[in-house]
């Protein structure tokens, strides 16, 4: 499990997305692009689930928080020299107008963590908070590039930000009690198990029906992304309803691993 404690699951995920996105935009990232991403990725990841173990207790501790734990005095340093590595590459291979747009995503960022845990405040929408710069920072290299100029062309996006909400509404549910416990304040804390619940099923039944119509209505590239995201969007509901679950992978890592098969879109 170590592969995935330490972020694998992330980063499956991650590369699977911009498979989709790269199909959808006939754009595709180059070298250095996907190194740097990655490892900002890695990074944020590492230094963020280290915080959480520190904030673990032992009625609270996860086997993923032990294993940060007893490996803290090297995945911190880690996740600081890929967040280092990745600030390297980007100024040595991108123009500075890309520099630029990276530099606003990362500061909002940055911005988010510093409010987020420092301040604590009681009512944060956190997920929302999450989707947002996620989307923002996978998709960056390919908005930038080709930023859609008719409505059509917004709808992969559409489609992942919603897949993202959803998966991250998903995981609050799954998080819920270790949050309160921890008092982790988000919109699911404030808004109750039940809510959020309702939140998660209006997400994946929007996005499933954007999808279906668009795998009706046209037949480009349009349509094949559609009909991928009509797949994913059943896999995600039958994995937190718990119709699908394997005995030896946490339902989290489940969730994250439900975008692989976006992976078939870079054979297109």
């Amino acid at each position: 499990m170590g592969f995935f404690y330490l972020g694998g699951d992330i980063i499956l995920s991650l590369l699977a997305n911009l498979g989709i996105l790269s199909s959808a935009y006939s754009k595709n990232l180059n070298v250095w692009e996907l190194i740097s991403l990655v490892l900002v990725t890695l990074g944020i990841y590492l230094l963020d689930r280290s915080y959480d173990s520190f904030k673990e207790t032992t009625s609270t501790q996860t086997k993923r928080g032990l294993f940060y734990r007893t490996k803290i005095k090297i995945i911190i340093p880690v996740g600081l020299i890929f967040l280092i590595f990745s600030l390297t590459i980007a100024i040595w291979q991108f123009s500075l107008s890309f520099l630029l747009g990276g530099f606003w995503i990362g500061l909002g960022i940055l911005i988010y963590f510093c409010f987020y845990y420092f301040l604590k405040p009681k009512l944060f929408p956190k997920e929302i908070f999450i989707a947002v710069f996620y989307c923002l920072g996978v998709a960056y290299p390919i908005y930038y590039n080709s930023f859609p100029s008719k409505l059509i062309e917004l709808f992969p996006y559409i489609l992942f930000f919603l897949s993202i909400l959803a998966e991250v509404m998903a995981l609050s549910l799954n998080d819920f009690e270790w949050d309160a416990k921890l008092q982790f304040h988000s919109l699911s804390q404030s808004l109750g198990k039940k809510k959020t619940k309702i939140i998660f099923l209006t997400l994946t039944f929007i996005g499933l029906g954007i999808s279906i119509f668009l795998s009706i209505q046209y037949l480009t590239t349009i349509k094949l992304v559609a009909m991928g995201y009509i797949f994913y969007f059943i896999f995600l509901f039958l994995i937190e309803e718990e119709k699908i679950h394997f005995r030896f992978i946490e339902k989290k890592i489940l969730l994250e691993l439900s975008y692989c098969p976006f992976f078939l879109y870079y054979l297109l």
